[in-house]
């Protein structure tokens, strides 16, 4: 009996508060196959993009997508879009172009995805080791909004790939279109989740209206927005908050409240801020001893973002400025390179974060006559407080202690260890 009334309990929670909210809704969408144009590919790579395109639009789950066979050039939208204006299947039928196209089936749609091949290119590219094949695909997707019947997007995916065969070079080049298209995607307007705060629990927790089966991923973040308010920067219904999802369900997830300038509660409306999953950081550290500054390092770090929340992954290169880089005693290019992973603490726009990785520092050679070599193995313990400006930009002062162990001593005897407690400053993107 229990269980029951729990249930009622919940399903008069989400009816209540779904009425009050505009949600995404199912809906339809038509995705033609990849148009070649004029390109000659090798035999099955249409059907490898046509592959990864489908899985894209699968798995935005707030769609039902109808795959079809038919291929449209990006020369022919526009005369394909005045013909659907106003469609008439008999204005259609004496039209060769069009005359596979069932008209009926397709006008049930809400979008038409018309994706074809700008440009392609494959070479052979002869190394050291080997020959190495080289391809690069240039894809233009065209959106087409049937409500309207006006086009309401048109962008490219540009992607490359390499293998050892033609093939895997193809094969390469066509999974990298699925993390570009989903981005371009989820920042069109259409293909945004929008739903509501169903609950506010403890702790600045709240639950969601959407989950797996819509799309969502842990990470994910979505502005809270007020409609009642108009704002003349953004065009649109004033942004008073943000929250990070932290655990996915099929139908329900559960999200964070990073900052809001108003009271939170049931009902306030939700728009997905579309982001490529990653936070970009740019940081010069100092390292401290007793004589003061003695070298340091500059470096880039990536912080996978989208499908993790509080314990995310991270990787990045370094620059180190210590002695022999200083003085150019060092053959090469000196950069390090190290993986780990970072835990993190929200208090509102302030956020701490702890991190530990491993890396390895090696030369790159810049002549003719250099070569390639390890140097030195190591690793970073740090722990940073942040500031979050707006959405997507951060602040940041980072300290703690990295030591690089050389393992080529008789090779680099200026720089047989380097490293320390260090201090310094960043600057993060939201990407």
């Amino acid at each position: 009996m229990k269980k029951v009334l729990l249930f009622l309990f919940w399903a008069a929670m989400i009816i209540s508060a779904a009425g009050a909210q505009d949600v995404s809704e199912i809906k339809e969408i038509a995705v033609f196959s990849l148009s070649p144009s004029s390109w000659n590919l090798p035999a099955g790579s249409l059907d490898l993009v046509d592959g990864q395109v489908a899985d894209v639009f699968a798995r935005f789950g707030h769609f039902e997508i109808s795959r079809w066979d038919f291929r449209l050039e990006s020369g022919m939208v526009p005369d394909f879009t005045a013909r659907i204006q106003g469609i008439n299947e008999t204005d259609m039928a004496g039209d060769e172009t069009f005359a596979d196209i069932d008209f009926s089936a397709l006008t049930s749609s809400f979008l038409i995805v018309i994706p074809s091949l700008e440009f392609y290119d494959s070479i052979a590219a002869d190394y050291d080791d080997g020959t190495e094949w080289e391809v690069e695909l240039h894809a233009l997707f065209s959106i087409i909004n049937l409500n309207d019947v006006e086009e309401i997007s048109q962008f490219s995916v540009n992607t490359f790939g390499s293998g050892e065969t033609q093939e895997d070079a193809v094969q390469n080049a066509a999974d990298a279109i699925s993390s570009q298209l989903e981005f371009e995607l989820r920042s069109l307007d259409a293909f945004q989740l929008e739903s509501g705060i169903l609950e506010v629990m403890g702790g600045g927790k709240v639950i969601l209206g959407l989950g797996r089966l819509q799309g969502l991923s842990s990470g994910d973040e979505f502005s809270i927005v007020d409609y009642s308010i108009i704002s003349t920067e953004q065009e649109g219904p004033a942004k008073t908050g943000l929250i990070i999802v932290t655990n996915v369900q099929e139908e329900l997830s559960y999200a964070r409240i990073v900052y809001s300038n108003e009271q939170v509660s049931s009902g306030d409306q939700l728009v997905e801020i579309p982001r490529f999953g990653g936070d970009f950081s740019v940081y010069a550290h100092g390292f401290i001893d007793s004589t003061g500054l003695s070298g340091g390092t500059l470096g880039l770090r990536a912080v996978l973002t989208r499908g993790f929340f509080d314990l995310r992954p991270l990787f990045g290169v370094e620059f180190p400025l210590v002695t022999g880089t200083l003085r150019g005693l060092w053959p090469g290019l000196p950069l390090s390179v190290y993986l780990g992973g970072e835990l993190v603490w929200y208090l509102g726009r302030f956020q701490i974060q702890s991190a530990v990785s491993l890396g390895v520092t090696g030369l790159f050679p810049v002549k003719e006559d250099e070569q390639f070599f390890l140097t030195h193995v190591g690793g970073t313990a740090s722990v940073a407080a942040n500031w979050m400006f707006d959405d997507n930009l951060k602040v940041f002062v980072e300290g703690g202690y990295c030591y690089w162990y050389s393992v080529a001593p008789s090779a680099l005897a200026s720089v047989s260890e380097y490293g320390g407690i260090f201090g310094g400053l960043g600057v993060t993107f939201k990407l």
